[in-house]
């Protein structure tokens, strides 16, 4: 806001300058009573006009960046929520596969016992114990 109303003192100053700048100009083409200008006398207002415009330029780009760069932040803070969950998600479902990879292991050791005690000439009633 403080930006905002030093932006608006600003513009009224460069009004201002450019009004004075026209009435002094349009006095000696007119030609009232105002005294003649000379190059000097147009120049420090232009030259502070347009130092006054750079200002405001200045000041509009610092607050675009700034916002620009609060934008930024908040969608990385977005994405970096988004792959958090992913990454919760994946490391759940990584637990449940290892949990089911170890029972698939102990049932192919248990039919690879069975096997065995098969190919010993095993009774069929003790293999499905």
């Amino acid at each position: 806001m403080q930006l905002l109303s030093q932006n608006n003192a600003l513009v009224a100053r460069i009004t201002e300058l450019e009004n004075t700048r026209r009435e002094k100009v349009n006095g000696d083409v007119v030609g009232t009573s105002v005294d003649p200008l000379s190059k000097s006398d147009l120049a420090n207002p232009r030259e502070e006009i347009t130092g006054l415009k750079f200002v405001i330029n200045s000041s509009l780009l610092f607050c675009m960046t700034k916002m620009l760069s609060r934008h930024i932040v908040q969608e990385l803070q977005k994405e970096h929520a988004a792959a958090s969950q992913k990454i919760k998600l994946l490391e759940s479902e990584n637990e449940i596969l290892k949990s089911e990879t170890k029972l698939l292991q102990s049932e192919a050791e248990h039919l690879h016992q069975v096997c065995d005690h098969h190919s010993r000439g095993g009774n069929d009633t003790e293999s499905t114990s």
